[in-house]
């Protein structure tokens, strides 16, 4: 889906009949700007793709960097379940509080 916003993003460049370099440049300088960080990144800190099925989601690991070297502490918690992350519900005070509550 992003994919296809990001596609259709300078559709107005090609509405017209006469093409604008400049409007073309500035809709669609983000796909190319996008694949360059995206590959500066994954060389200067070697890491690699990795498929859903390679991924461990049991396990949350931290990355730190103490004395100039990283360290990788991993903790076997693992991922918190909803009964651990819900709060109680907090009757809104005030009318923004209530409008939000209604919206959302």
């Amino acid at each position: 889906m992003c994919i296809f916003f990001i596609l259709i993003n300078g559709f107005q460049v090609f509405w017209n009949f006469r093409l604008q370099e400049k409007d073309f440049v500035a809709s669609y300088i983000n796909i190319p700007l996008f694949f360059c960080l995206y590959a500066y990144w994954k060389v200067t800190r070697k890491t690699r793709v990795r498929i859903v099925g390679e991924r461990n989601f049991t396990k949350v690991c931290f990355l730190l960097t103490c004395c100039g070297r990283p360290w990788l502490t991993c903790s076997g918690k693992g991922i918190p379940s909803i009964a651990e992350t819900e709060t109680e519900y907090r009757r809104p005070h005030g009318f923004w509080e209530r409008a939000a509550d209604i919206v959302f």
